[in-house]
């Protein structure tokens, strides 16, 4: 891909996506910036008139996709770079939330990344090159209480993408799952959440009370993280996951460890099934 790169970045409103966006265009990549509200984007991106394109795009809708990828392509020639940064947390308990709760993050953290990458492929697959960057979460690999529907999307997200890239690698297409730890954005602050069950208050209303004392400090700056996403362009062989935060390092090595040991503590039984030869 040239050094000046053609990219389509969903979720821009706030958070990682909009600095995303905000980095390439420092850069002087030109930038389809995508979000549900696009005028709330105007006074940012006001400086980047010439490599900025606004663009409305609801990731719960197949038509906004394909229009604003229709726009996208025909403003700039070409696609090079998707970022799927859109997405929506829920904070309850497994027995809290409403059946319509769990539909909206669905549709919004899977279903919506999966609508807007299966509209971009067919334009990367003919140019044979292209880059899909899926904004994940250490919640897709690291469970707490309370996120239990949350936690389901992003592991969901991390198996589309795993595949994915070895689905379209031979056309020139990469894949990175972004792995963000806690972030200092509106994310903690945005939750969607449910009424609560009592019985539940030693283990998802603690994580309710460190949510909140949390928010505002947490450890992860949204504007180095998005450095580094757009760093990732610039490598020739980037990697499939790029894990983002000293928190989401040290909680991925110790559940590594807890999986290696009760793999191991259980590994006569695991074998136990198979035929024997």
């Amino acid at each position: 891909m040239a050094t000046s790169k053609n990219w389509i970045v969903t979720g821009c409103t706030s958070g990682i996506g909009r600095e995303i966006a905000m980095e390439a265009l420092r850069r002087g990549h030109r930038v389809a910036a995508t979000a549900r509200k696009p005028q709330q984007l105007a006074a940012s991106l006001e400086k980047f008139s010439e490599e900025a394109f606004l663009l409305e795009l609801d990731v719960t809708r197949n038509d906004s996709i394909e229009q604003a990828l229709a726009k996208a392509r025909d403003r700039f020639g070409s696609l090079d770079v998707l970022v799927n940064a859109a997405g929506v947390g829920l904070l309850a308990a497994f027995e809290e939330a409403s059946e319509d709760q769990v539909r909206q993050i669905f549709e919004t953290n899977f279903m919506g990344t999966a609508r807007t990458i299966r509209a971009v492929l067919p334009y990367m697959r003919a140019q044979r090159s292209g880059y899909i960057i899926n904004i994940s979460s250490v919640g897709g690999f690291v469970t707490v209480p309370g996120f239990g529907y949350y936690h389901a999307t992003k592991f969901a997200l991390e198996g589309l993408s795993e595949t994915l890239a070895q689905e379209t690698r031979s056309f020139g297409i990469r894949v990175t799952i972004v792995v963000p730890g806690a972030t200092r954005t509106n994310f903690d602050s945005s939750l969607i959440t449910a009424a609560e069950i009592e019985s539940y208050q030693e283990t998802v209303g603690k994580i309710r009370k460190l949510i909140r004392e949390r928010n505002g400090s947490q450890a992860g700056d949204p504007a180095k993280c998005a450095i580094e996403i757009v760093n990732l362009t610039e490598y020739e062989e980037p990697p499939l996951h790029l894990f983002l935060g000293s928190d989401t390092v040290d909680k991925l090595r110790s559940k590594l460890d807890a999986l290696r040991s009760e793999l191991s503590q259980w590994e006569t039984v695991s074998r136990r099934v198979t035929f024997e030869t």
